[in-house]
């Protein structure tokens, strides 16, 4: 009778804990520069700041460009910056200041909403938590899934 009583306990418990939900995973954004030419966009410098510092709390510099194994893709007047590169990714947690040096132009990413999004543990499908806004150079915008667009 214990052993019976042992194993349905734990059968229960296990079913309980694989009922709750898990929490999705954050997503990357993704750059797009629209009216740029492959040139103006060939070097691109990105800052990681400490969201919310105002960008003053510099974190880390990364730099990209054609000789880097930095691959953009243009399509129709937009060109594309992968979500990530290697181990670097833009994600909601940080604040972000792109510098393009072929046009001396620089676009400050700020204020990433990104909710926490949880779904039941036993779907096993992977989910990702939207990024729902957020402010390039200060003024609102709502990304299209995960791609947010800077015009030249």
């Amino acid at each position: 009778m214990t052993v019976i009583y042992k194993i349905l306990s734990f059968l229960f418990l296990f079913f309980f804990i694989s009922c709750g939900k898990c929490p999705c995973v954050d997503s990357d954004l993704s750059p797009n520069f629209i009216l740029f030419d492959k040139a103006d966009v060939d070097t691109i410098i990105v800052r990681k700041y400490v969201k919310n510092s105002n960008f003053t709390l510099l974190i880390d510099t990364t730099f990209f460009s054609e000789t880097n194994a930095f691959s953009i893709k243009k399509s129709n007047d937009t060109i594309s910056f992968p979500a990530r590169v290697g181990n670097f990714s833009i994600s909601a947690n940080y604040d972000w200041m792109f510098f393009l040096r072929g046009v001396n132009r620089t676009f400050k990413i700020s204020e990433i909403v990104s909710p926490q999004v949880s779904l039941p543990c036993p779907d096993k499908v992977q989910c990702v938590n939207p990024i729902i806004s957020l402010k390039i150079d200060g003024v609102n915008y709502v990304p299209e899934y995960y791609n947010f667009y800077m015009r030249k």
